[in-house]
């Protein structure tokens, strides 16, 4: 029962941020309380053995989670050409 309690919170918290302005909807921070806290509530209700809300917090929690991977993938590959860039080699240690 915590799970659910523990997810509500976090797309809570992303709610007043965002009410707030103190995140963007394309925040990272927003995007992921909404993405752990769609799964927790998903896997609270599921346990509860309530399906519809366990579908309803799976899919906020998808749609949260594609723009969030997206944009991790998007950091890394930016981060990795940053390196290229710099003439660091992969397996190169500067001291």
């Amino acid at each position: 029962m915590i799970l659910g309690w523990l997810g509500m919170a976090g797309t809570f918290l992303a709610y007043v941020l965002l009410s707030r302005g103190r995140v963007s909807s394309r925040s990272n921070v927003y995007l992921w309380l909404n993405a752990v806290g769609g799964t927790l509530g998903g896997v609270g209700s599921l346990l509860y053995g309530s399906l519809p809300s366990a579908v309803s917090n799976f899919l906020w929690a998808a749609l949260s989670l594609q723009p969030a991977v997206w944009s991790l993938v998007q950091a890394a590959s930016q981060w990795q050409g940053s390196r290229r860039l710099s003439g660091v080699q992969r397996d190169e240690v500067r001291v």
